[in-house]
């Protein structure tokens, strides 16, 4: 039942009702309330409501914090190999760090390199089609991030080229 659920709250939410979504989530919670799957997407709806544009002015910084509160809450949560829960939490956190970073958060660069090069490591490592999308959206969020810090550093030409071999790899994953 509680994957049934999972997946309703997962369609509710890809349609844009996080009511129904929040419904289905928490539902699933209660049939299972460590169901790490469930917290996970609870916390990535969370996530696309603060984010806006990730611009500074235009996020929930709230927002984003829960968002990332219910990530690691979701990582916490015992899950079965297969899922890979702490990728995809790796995954998501580096997103709401750099979100974070490109709204202003100078401190949240790093913390965003860290949990994406997690992900990119773990599809290295293995060659697990399973994450095989999740690194390649990685390598494009490096790409992003490289491109970005590089103009807070003043144009620093390394970080460029890291920008653009990190889209590089995005392409060819």
């Amino acid at each position: 039942l509680r994957v049934i659920l999972l997946f309703l709250g997962s369609t509710a939410a890809r349609q844009g009702d996080p009511q129904e979504a929040d419904f289905y989530y928490t539902e699933a919670l209660r049939q299972d309330p460590y169901y790490a799957r469930a917290r996970l997407g609870q916390a990535l709806m969370v996530f696309d409501q603060a984010r806006d544009d990730c611009s500074a002015g235009s996020v929930d910084a709230k927002g984003l914090d829960n968002a990332i509160a219910g990530y690691k809450e979701a990582r916490d949560f015992p899950s079965s190999p297969t899922e890979e829960i702490p990728t995809k939490t790796a995954f998501y956190l580096g997103q709401a760090y750099l979100c974070q970073a490109l709204a202003g958060n100078v401190e949240r660069w790093d913390m965003a390199q860290e949990q994406l090069l997690r992900v990119v490591e773990r599809y290295q490592t293995n060659n697990d089609f399973r994450v095989k999308y999740l690194a390649a959206e990685a390598w494009f969020h490096l790409g992003i991030l490289y491109s970005k810090r590089s103009e807070n550093l003043e144009g620093n030409r390394d970080e460029l080229a890291r920008g653009e071999e990190a889209f590089q790899q995005a392409i060819e994953l």
